[in-house]
């Protein structure tokens, strides 16, 4: 009679435990999801303000260029910009979704779990696209305004 008590006794605590053991990874990945998500934001910030800064320099050109064809090359650069940026907000939108999901939440509820997971994965997959083809972009920025800056100077 004894044994079966303590036998009973000891699945309880353990069934006690396991839950506790599982409440605090479950804390440990919602503080990982949210360290994730401020570094994300970090980035993002970045980038705008890179593009910004990008901005403003191609206004400087356009100011100074009488050139024709490094008015329409400055204006495509211009362009790629504001799709970038539109690309961004897609990203701050989901970004914001789901930080607003994970102040509010002790924990992920297990029914939503693989969901939140699957949209966190997309959300890291699509801020290191943004993150290339902002590299992309600031890379094509630079060599054609390093190439052609020449011409406006000889014209």
């Amino acid at each position: 009679m004894a044994y079966g008590r303590i036998k009973e006794l000891n699945d309880t605590s353990g069934k006690r435990l396991a839950q506790l053991l599982l409440s605090i990874m479950k804390k440990l990945k919602l503080d990982q999801i949210r360290y994730e998500c401020n570094a994300w934001k970090r980035g993002v910030n970045f980038i705008m303000e890179e593009s910004v800064i990008m901005k403003i320099r191609l206004s400087e050109i356009l100011k100074l260029s009488l050139n024709e064809q490094l008015v329409e090359g400055v204006e495509r650069l211009q362009n790629k910009l504001i799709r970038n940026d539109e690309l961004i907000g897609v990203f701050r939108d989901d970004l914001t979704d789901i930080n607003s999901f994970i102040q509010t939440e002790a924990a992920i509820p297990a029914q939503l779990e693989k969901e939140f997971d699957i949209k966190i994965d997309r959300l890291q997959h699509n801020l290191l696209y943004l993150e290339k083809h902002f590299s992309k972009l600031k890379s094509e920025f630079n060599n054609y305004l390093r190439s052609n800056m020449g011409h406006t100077i000889r014209n």
